[in-house]
């Protein structure tokens, strides 16, 4: 079974070898079409080498099921474990505050407009039960 997978693998390795000779020698004089060009080798409904736009599929495919927030909450979590309690306290926290608020002032605004609108509801929340 190795072998035959070894064979396989070699005639498509030939087989693309000679595709892309047969396209160079077809481009050899066309200064005007970079020869790795889109479009290059394909004539009419036929492509001679799909293998690039097969691999271009691949790597999307790939990129679309990535997802990088639940990496990142895996890389925290994974911090967590490491280092304990030593990982995520409060002056960490207040440090990030601080560069947070020095890189991206616009920040803060929302950060205090979110305080205040939920102290306003607990406020409301508590009036209306004490009346």
């Amino acid at each position: 079974l190795e072998c035959a997978s070894f064979a396989i693998s070699a005639g498509f390795v030939v087989v693309r070898m000679i595709k892309l000779i047969l396209t160079a020698a077809l481009y050899v004089g066309r200064i005007d079409t970079p020869f790795l060009a889109p479009g290059v080798g394909r004539a009419g409904n036929f492509e001679l080498d799909n293998y690039p736009r097969i691999f271009l599929k691949e790597i999307l495919s790939h990129e679309a099921h990535r997802h990088p927030y639940i990496d990142l909450l895996g890389v925290i979590y994974l911090m967590k474990l490491r280092h304990g309690d030593n990982f995520g306290n409060r002056s960490g926290a207040t440090w990030r505050l601080i560069f947070v608020y020095s890189l991206m002032p616009w920040l803060h605004k929302y950060r205090i407009h979110d305080v205040l609108e939920e102290q306003q509801k607990t406020f409301i929340r508590k009036k209306k039960t004490t009346s």
